[in-house]
């Protein structure tokens, strides 16, 4: 069972998103959180927002870890007609969301928004932002249970964003090579010295 503080440090807030949500239901079946004086959280979780989905993404983890349907049983938050429950429809990326996961992997390094403000002020050649780039990138990555996954590699620009944890192995990325430098102009604000037209204005 899940202690007060664990499920506090994960969860102090509601969570703002759907595998969030889901995520969320499935750490209370866990913790023994879903009935009496909990079963309030465990509701709020299929009342924001697309309920449906919610449970269709708890029904995927729960065919993936049938223990959890037995500590349903348990706390009383089981029906027989959750069997029926359809597959969750693809979480697929919105632009906002890539544009998110553009600036979590480029700018989490200390000192990355001042360095970035500095690049915008003088300009980069496609070659400078690329360098620029693969420094700020370097390897690695982030998640969390109300987040999206993401993962970057300086090596290629290459950043994947999902919100499910993807094997970059073989997962195609979002941004890579020259999307990653347009990406980075547009979202930066950084001219390119060598563009005739842009230094006209």
């Amino acid at each position: 069972m899940i202690s007060e503080a664990e499920y506090d440090r994960l969860y102090a807030s509601r969570p703002k998103t759907t595998r969030g949500r889901a995520n969320r239901a499935a750490l209370l079946i866990r913790g023994g959180r879903c009935s009496g004086e909990y079963n309030r959280a465990f509701d709020d979780c299929f009342e924001m927002g697309d309920g449906a989905q919610v449970m269709a993404l708890l029904m995927e983890t729960v065919r993936e870890y049938p223990e959890l349907k037995e500590m349903m049983k348990a706390q009383g938050v089981w029906s027989d007609d959750l069997e029926n429950t359809p597959p969750p429809k693809p979480l697929v990326l919105t632009e906002e969301e890539k544009t998110y996961a553009f600036l979590k992997a480029t700018g989490g390094m200390s000192g990355a928004a001042q360095r970035w403000r500095d690049r915008a002020a003088k300009g980069m050649t496609d070659e400078e932002l690329a360098e620029a780039l693969a420094f700020e990138l370097g390897q690695g990555g982030s998640s969390g249970p109300d987040s999206l996954s993401i993962s970057q590699n300086g090596a290629g620009l290459r950043i994947w964003a999902s919100w499910d944890v993807q094997n970059i192995h073989t997962a195609k990325p979002v941004f890579a090579g020259k999307h990653s430098i347009a990406k980075a102009r547009e979202v930066y604000r950084i001219r390119d010295p060598a563009d005739r037209q842009l230094a006209l204005f």
